[in-house]
């Protein structure tokens, strides 16, 4: 998507959010409302919003459940044009992801929350390195609301 300055030249929105944060449960909402507040700002369709919200939740509680080394994390939330992408850092021994991906099933104890940020967004990576952590990286297109005022003139059809 893309708005006109006052030249009538196209201008991209973009926003670049990143927050450290300490390995507490009482951070993944503050770090959710912070996306989700950035996404309305930039007129994000609602149900883009909930995805990301609860992708984060998700990449989020797997820091506080598992990355027993490390005391904080790091999330990063960029918009840009029609996708968000989310990373979200910790700096703990990492995890075989490969081995937890091929082992979630949605009736297990545990592993869901992968399988549900597969599900919620549209691209899903990890990157693992020992003694650095994990990074999870994922990517979520994303549909504007037409009545957005960023959007109104620029999703009219005609």
């Amino acid at each position: 998507m893309a708005a006109r300055d006052r030249t009538g030249e196209r201008q991209r929105a973009a926003a670049d959010l990143s927050v450290n944060l300490p390995r507490e449960t009482v951070s993944v909402p503050v770090v959710r409302r912070l996306a989700a507040q950035a996404l309305r700002a930039f007129g994000v369709a609602d149900d883009d919003i909930d995805d990301v919200q609860l992708a984060i939740s998700e990449a989020c509680a797997n820091v506080i459940d598992h990355a027993a080394d490390t005391d904080s994390y790091e999330v990063q939330v960029e918009l840009a044009a029609d996708r968000c992408a989310i990373t979200v850092v910790d700096h703990g021994g990492g995890f075989d992801d490969s081995a937890a991906l091929d082992e979630a099933h949605p009736t297990a104890e545990s592993g869901r929350g992968l399988i549900l940020m597969q599900a919620l967004v549209d691209n899903l990576a990890f990157t693992n390195e020992p003694q650095a952590g994990t990074v999870v990286h994922m990517v979520k297109m994303l549909a504007y609301d037409a009545s957005h005022p960023l959007w109104r003139d620029q999703l009219r059809p005609g």
